[in-house]
């Protein structure tokens, strides 16, 4: 007994809404926006630490400048430091008097490097502000950079070092790449 075949179904028609099959898709919105959504908080946290590293490098700059008190001097006066001070051996007892006379002092480097941070601190805020906006990236690639180095004005580089990590690898994907106008 042999059953008959059934028919077989008619073809499909592809959608009028689809790509035809050599269609290769460009960047589109879509990857624009995970690529934003990617570098935002890196990006904010930039800012706030550069923000943070700002203020306090102004508030420095402006005491030094204000009230360029020698506080080893001051310290060298305490009573409590200069019978430390007679404890020691002679040789620890001069490094340490040195080291306390000169530690403190203001001077036209401590200005400079002041001002080279506020400058450092700047650079890291609008390179971040561009970062989160996915514009120029080469200021915001300038700008983990110099996150990463410690000496600049953040008191939290044990935050801020991280997150240029973090940032770093991110601007470094083609997808967050592209995305840059």
């Amino acid at each position: 007994m042999h059953h008959p075949e059934p028919p077989a179904p008619p073809p499909r028609r592809p959608s009028p809404y689809s790509p035809p099959d050599d269609f290769e898709p460009e960047y589109g919105e879509a990857d624009w926006e995970e690529a934003r959504s990617d570098i935002q908080v890196p990006a904010v946290i930039l800012m706030v630490m550069s923000s943070l590293a700002f203020m306090w490098t102004t508030f420095t700059l402006a005491t030094n400048l204000i009230s360029p008190s020698n506080q080893g001097e001051m310290l060298l006066n305490d009573p409590n430091v200069q019978e430390l001070i007679r404890q020691m051996p002679p040789e620890a007892a001069e490094l340490y008097q040195n080291l306390l006379s000169t530690m403190f002092t203001v001077t036209p480097l401590t200005i400079g490097f002041n001002i080279f941070s506020l400058i450092v601190a700047v650079i890291i805020f609008l390179g971040a502000m561009r970062m989160r906006t996915l514009n120029n990236y080469g200021l915001a690639m300038a700008s983990a950079i110099l996150a990463l180095i410690p000496c600049f004005g953040s008191c939290c580089c044990c935050i801020e070092i991280p997150v240029a990590i973090w940032a770093l690898v991110l601007l470094t994907k083609d997808h967050v790449k592209n995305a840059f106008s």
